[in-house]
């Protein structure tokens, strides 16, 4: 039986790249049964930590130089909302790797829960590495094992089963949530997998001037 998580939260990974803002979108869940205002943002402040911790040490080593780790912001969501709890990434914030020429290039992360179909599908487009990353359309093995790991810190923290948070990362299905009905149990699956695409994609919502 799958387990009932009555608290949600989202957390916003937010960066730039030349002059435009990147936002990563995800969703957790926690099972503790506990609802009193302090200790929600308590925990929303270690989640937004852990996050910080996990950008910090495996992407922005090798991230290209081009983008800047601004902040993460995690808010609860159910059975009450929160204002976002803010934790800042400190200096140096900028990343490692080499230039990159193109804004809207990005990195595809394929999220599956192993239920439900395409209710239990998601995706997450992290910002790029350098151009010297790149070649023939894919990325190299030295990105691709930055994401990995970024991944495996995320997974290490979040997963279901052994995890280090009480917070579990997951996929939740807006059409389930919003219906008639819906509820953040009901909605809101636990990530299995999370695997890294070597063929670049783009996030077209992040041109030059728009950010997304």
């Amino acid at each position: 039986m799958s387990t009932v998580f009555p608290h949600g939260a989202r957390l916003r990974i937010i960066g730039e790249i030349h002059g435009s803002q990147t936002v990563n979108v995800l969703h957790f869940g926690n099972d503790i049964q506990d609802v009193d205002l302090p200790t929600a943002i308590s925990r929303l402040g270690e989640l937004a930590q852990d996050v910080v911790e996990c950008v910090v040490t495996h992407l922005l080593p090798v991230v290209t130089v081009d983008w800047k780790f601004i902040r993460c912001e995690a808010q609860m969501i159910t059975p009450f909302e929160t204002d976002p709890v803010v934790v800042n990434a400190a200096l140096p914030n900028v990343g490692g790797g080499g230039e990159q020429g193109v804004t809207i290039s990005s990195t595809l992360v394929q999220l599956r829960t192993g239920r439900d179909g395409r209710k239990g599908r998601g995706r997450m487009f992290l910002p790029p590495g350098g151009e010297n990353h790149i070649a023939l359309g894919d990325w190299d093995a030295l990105w691709l094992a930055a994401v990995v790991a970024f991944l495996g810190c995320m997974s290490d923290k979040f997963k279901e089963t052994g995890g280090t948070s009480s917070w579990k990362w997951g996929v939740l299905s807006r059409k389930d949530f919003e219906s008639v009905g819906g509820t953040w149990s009901n909605s809101f699956r636990v990530i299995q997998t999370a695997t890294a695409q070597p063929l670049a994609a783009s996030m077209r919502t992040r041109k030059k001037g728009r950010g997304a």
